[in-house]
């Protein structure tokens, strides 16, 4: 969806999820920035040249994050 892309003109990007263990054991979710190449866009969506069909793309979240930040997994 097109309110996942971050950036502007040729710097445009998503945040995807990516699973990492943690100290104490267990897996932990942090933000990783995926750069795009951006082929087409609507006000709805964006068409990519990457291959995003196995990533966990991270949007519409209640507060500001970055790459490196620990995030959790909404299940709505």
């Amino acid at each position: 969806p097109a309110a996942a892309v971050r950036g502007s003109d040729n710097d445009r990007y998503v945040y995807v999820a990516q699973s990492v263990s943690s100290t104490f054991g267990g897996t932990q979710l942090k933000v990783v920035k995926q750069t795009l190449t951006v082929l087409n866009e609507s006000s709805s969506v964006v068409s990519v040249n990457e291959d995003l069909s196995r990533s966990s793309i991270i949007y519409m979240e209640d507060r500001a994050i970055s790459e490196g930040d620990t995030v959790m997994e909404y299940g709505g």
